[in-house]
């Protein structure tokens, strides 16, 4: 039998489903992580998520299309569970951030209980929208497949290209260039090397290494070059105490912290060592990274508080690691980070998606500019036998033209409407 939509389910089918639904909710009380205390469960989680990413990198190479998927699927389940995790009333104590078994265990089954229970959403989900069917396998297996008007059309590849996925052979752009890896440079490699030499090992699963702010002064200044073609507002954009400009130099700066320790974590096993897990996870308080970034990118400290406070999780409702990567400790004193997320990140599209929620006056300055820059840009672009003009005001109840191209050679006139939904290719 195909799968059978809701608007054509019987009301057997339907009342199959509902107790289905109903019995699907989480009883976190049956979870192993809620045995930990808030801190210890928060980075346990985050570390058991660093090293699945970093399992497949191993298997599959950096920016290779099931690391793309994995970073994106591992976002997804990993917020829910960290927001979960927040508000699940976990006793709160001094941490004893240690990589244990019993930890590794219970980080292990929760994440695999949150990334089951993503999927479960978005099956229900696409059933009550009527985007997918459902075929009764038992009382107690459901399968949910998408219908053959879904399979090929618009909106379904919208979402694949949401999850990740791509052709084979998929072309670069140039705001998003092809995975490659910081140390093709030879001297940043050789420093690196020389971390490695000179860490300090401090636990079977922990290592320290110096800081080398030559390496991190060279890859602020790669990263925030880089950034160029991923930030396409004005740079003078206010967006609530610093402005666009200052968010990119802060975030070549993270970068830079960033890519250093997630390599160098790399280069540990490497060299014949365990994968340093215990130290997979950045943690230092507040002030530290403050300073650490201010030294780094040259903003005052208050800027950088600012936007650590932005880009921490609980600022704004849960989204994505990616959009708020900083996670609390319970006391608000220290910040948890895990690397893989700041350089797989797309830097302006999320921090202006904070900045939406946060300070929606501001937001609205940003996105009424946009119109604006396309038709500054497409003029720029196109040849000079067109001519490109708007907005053209028109009579109610009739819409405004957002832009007219007049082609002086073929007579033809290009009526459009201007949209800035998705990143342009």
């Amino acid at each position: 039998m195909p799968p059978i939509l809701k608007t054509d389910a019987t009301p057997g089918l339907l009342s199959l489903v509902q107790v289905a639904e109903d019995r699907s909710n989480l009883r976190g009380a049956e979870l192993a992580i809620v045995g930990f205390p808030h801190d210890t469960a928060t980075w346990g989680v985050l570390t058991h998520v660093t090293l699945l990413i970093e399992e497949v990198i191993k298997k599959e190479g950096f920016g290779s299309q099931r690391h793309r998927e994995a970073m994106i699927n591992l976002s997804k389940s990993a917020t829910w569970l960290l927001d979960w995790l927040r508000s699940a009333d976990l006793p709160i104590k001094e941490p004893w951030l240690r990589w244990t078994p019993a930890l590794s265990q219970a980080s292990m089954e929760a994440e695999q209980v949150a990334r089951n229970y993503q999927s479960f959403v978005m099956c229900f989900t696409m059933w009550h929208k009527n985007r997918m069917g459902v075929e009764v396998l038992s009382r107690r297996h459901l399968r949910f497949t998408p219908t053959e008007a879904e399979i090929g059309s618009m909106q379904h590849r919208v979402r694949a290209y949401q999850q990740g996925v791509r052709r084979p052979n998929w072309p670069s752009t140039p705001d998003s260039p092809p995975a490659t890896s910081f140390v093709e440079d030879p001297e940043i490699k050789i420093r690196l090397q020389k971390l490695c030499q000179s860490a300090l090992v401090t636990g079977a699963l922990s290592v320290e290494y110096p800081t080398d702010r030559v390496l991190l002064d060279r890859l602020n200044e790669t990263y925030f070059a880089r950034l160029e073609f991923q930030f396409r507002h004005n740079s003078q954009f206010d967006l609530g105490g610093y402005t666009l400009e200052q968010y990119r130099r802060f975030f070549a700066a993270l970068m830079a912290v960033s890519s250093v320790h997630e390599h160098f974590c790399f280069l540990w096993e490497q060299f014949g060592h365990r994968y340093p897990s215990q130290s997979a996870i950045l943690v230092k308080t507040v002030s530290e990274w403050a300073s650490l970034l201010s030294s780094i990118s040259n903003l005052p400290n208050k800027v950088i508080e600012i936007i650590l406070s932005d880009m921490t999780f609980g600022t704004i409702r849960p989204l994505e690691i990616y959009i708020h990567p900083f996670f609390p400790s319970a006391n608000g004193k220290s910040l948890y980070l895990a690397p893989q997320f700041i350089m797989n990140s797309r830097a302006e599209e999320n921090i202006l998606r904070t900045c939406s929620y946060l300070r929606p006056r501001l937001y609205s300055n940003i996105a009424n500019a946009k119109e604006g820059e396309m038709r500054k840009m497409i003029a720029s672009l196109a040849p000079s036998r067109f001519r490109v003009i708007g907005p053209v005001k028109l009579p109610s109840p009739y819409p405004d033209i957002d832009l007219l191209m007049s082609d002086r050679e073929s007579s033809h006139v290009l009526i459009g409407e201007l949209k800035w939904t998705r990143k342009t290719i």
